[in-house]
Parts: C-alpha cells; sequence; structure tokens
C-alpha cells in the first residue's frame, strides 16, 4: 500500500465472476481509479487508503458503466466526500451507423464500436470516455 501524507489513495480492484481475472480487468481498476481520483476530495482523508472493490456477479453489456455507476453509490453510502456524482452510460454503434443506448452482450458482440461515457452532474460534463471499434469522428459527436 502507498501513503500519501497529502491526500488518500485510492486502491480498485475487479474481480471476475468466475475464474483468474483478465488483462480486461485491469483496464476496468484502471478505469474505476481515474474516474474515482477526479471526484472523490482526496485531500480530506491524508495518509488513508480507499478501497474500490468490485465483484462482478453477471455480465450482460455496459458491464464499464454498470460498474462506474455502482462505484458511485458505494462511494455515497460509505459517506466518502466527493465533488459532485456521476454517472455512466453505454452505447454502441450498428453497422448500420445507428446508436443504441445501453446495449447487451449481444448487440456489442453485433457492433462496429461501442462507447462508455462518465458524466459529472454539477457540471454536466464528461468526465471520463472509453471507445473501442472503428468509428468516425461524426459519429463519435453524434454518441
Amino acid at each position: 500500500n502507498k501513503e500519501d501524507p497529502e491526500k488518500c489513495v485510492i486502491e480498485t480492484t475487479v474481480k471476475a465472476a468466475t475464474g483468474q481475472g483478465s488483462p480486461l480487468d485491469k483496464m476496468y481498476e484502471e478505469a474505476l481509479r481515474q474516474t474515482c481520483e477526479q471526484i472523490v476530495i482526496t485531500s480530506a482523508h491524508p495518509r488513508t487508503c480507499i478501497q474500490v472493490i468490485v465483484q462482478v456477479e453477471s455480465e450482460d453489456g455496459a458491464i464499464l458503466a454498470v460498474m462506474k455507476n455502482a462505484m458511485c453509490l458505494a462511494l455515497m453510502d460509505a459517506g466518502i466526500p466527493m465533488r459532485s456524482m456521476f454517472a455512466g452510460v453505454s452505447c454502441v454503434e450498428q453497422e448500420n451507423g445507428e446508436l443504441m443506448w445501453d446495449p447487451t452482450a449481444d448487440e456489442e458482440e453485433e457492433s462496429t464500436a461501442k462507447y462508455t461515457f462518465v458524466y459529472e452532474n454539477s457540471k454536466n460534463n464528461a468526465i471520463y470516455v472509453h471507445c473501442t471499434g472503428e468509428s468516425t469522428i461524426e459519429q463519435y459527436v453524434l454518441a
């Protein structure tokens, strides 16, 4: 564990429903940590560690957005001071170019691109964006 005399340290862990963790789980952990560090008022608890552990019980699409939303609720429930609340949302771009919000795992598999956005409620701006797949700048802006 690291210790910082000026602020708290945030650690994130993603545990798969079954089996060993994957490289994708490590990406999820980093994505959760980045959002948490932006939102949590880390100076309120120097020399401490906030551990966020996400246990995936089942998955049917939009998992990163679901994890981010669960993390926000857990931080609120724990009374962790935050700059604002946040919410995650996912969408996919279908082969015909249309966007579909809150996709299932099958819809994600059939899509050409997948987006996850996290918005801060107090300023209504995106604080995290993750894109995978092939898309155009126009489609990204539309999403």
